[in-house]
């Protein structure tokens, strides 16, 4: 439980830390904080990013639920995402690609027809930490969870592969695996998922232009994920 307390609390202290910097070029960083950028929080009060926000919107989907299928997950992210993109304090600059899904997710469209299916942005994976903090989550039931939370607002095999490896990392470093080798594992990772489509999970969002077959859209992104940038 310390673990999964830290993983939580490191990741809205480092949220608000880099908050100041969030719109800034490396250089402007550079001039304003020092080349080892911010090192103390900022604010009365201080404030997380929407990044945060919607971490705790994934936590609160998971917490409670009585089985971890995608009939049981999906409206609840569903409710979640939605409450998040009406709540007052969602005024920290949040992306678009989030609000417009959510938009179409509060009009009650099947989430597969409310994503953004071109967009491998940051906004599935900055959230998806909770899902791998779930204490003694199944591998197979972990990838499904973090890639639909990550499919609902994008839908680029990219962000679901991306969203799964962060998930992944969590729950590594949450098990006590050495940071140092957690690298090596996540490269393992994308080659044993290359193929594996989760069609229980993601249902028909495969279905996009260029893509032959489920396999061949979601390895697109391993393959993405493998090379790096």
């Amino acid at each position: 439980m310390d673990r999964i307390a830290g993983s939580l609390y490191g990741l809205a202290f480092g949220d608000a830390l880099g908050r100041p910097t969030e719109f800034l070029t490396v250089m402007e960083i550079d001039r304003e904080f020092g080349p080892a950028g911010p090192d103390d929080l900022a604010g009365d009060p201080v404030l997380v990013t929407d990044d945060a926000q919607m971490a705790l919107a994934v936590a609160w989907a998971l917490r409670g639920v009585d089985r971890y299928t995608a009939d049981a997950l999906e409206p609840r992210l569903r409710e979640q995402f939605v409450a998040w993109a009406h709540s007052p304090e969602n005024n920290r600059a949040p992306g678009m690609t989030c609000l417009r899904a959510c938009g179409g997710l509060a009009e009650g469209a099947p989430w597969v027809e409310a994503t953004i299916a071109g967009s491998k942005g940051c906004g599935a994976n900055m959230r998806v930490t909770p899902v791998g903090s779930v204490s003694g989550l199944d591998l197979d039931v972990l990838a499904g969870a973090s890639q639909l939370q990550a499919a609902m607002t994008h839908g680029h095999p990219t962000a679901l592969a991306a969203a799964e490896l962060t998930a992944y990392a969590t729950r590594l470093l949450v098990d006590g695996f050495d940071l140092a080798d957690v690298p090596a594992a996540l490269l393992a990772r994308c080659g044993e998922r290359r193929s594996v489509y989760l069609e229980d999970w993601l249902g028909s969002l495969w279905q996009m232009p260029g893509a032959t077959t489920p396999a061949d859209f979601i390895a697109r992104g391993w393959d993405e994920c493998g090379r790096g940038p």
